[in-house]
């Protein structure tokens, strides 16, 4: 658990929460997913060019807490799929991996 302490991935991981936020029938949306906040925001455009014009603009203006994700999808399922970190609730894997190193620690030190 030292890398734990080091690093605090686990830590993370449990504050993210899934996203619930909606698209529209646009196939060019930017995700906005801000660390402090624990939150994604998704913005929608009807063309290519003005997303990449705004996820530029995004790029520039956000902070080391803020990643920008350009995404062109035919629907919203394929960028909730691809995108699995930004929409899924990570509690089932935190706890799956807490038990697994709790079992190895014990499992060194009970041998």
């Amino acid at each position: 658990m030292k890398l734990e302490e080091k690093h605090g991935m686990l830590k993370t991981l449990k504050g993210v929460k899934p996203s619930d936020e909606e698209f529209t029938s646009s196939r060019n949306s930017i995700l906005i997913f801000n660390e402090i906040r624990d939150e994604v925001t998704v913005k929608s455009y009807p063309d290519f060019r003005t997303a990449v014009a705004e996820y530029f603009r995004l790029e520039r203006e956000k902070d080391d807490n803020t990643d920008v994700v350009l995404v062109a999808a035919d629907d919203a399922e394929s960028v909730r799929f691809g995108f699995k970190n930004y929409f899924s609730d990570a509690r089932e894997f935190v706890e799956l991996t807490e038990t697994a190193c709790s079992d190895l620690f014990n499992q060194k030190f009970n041998s």
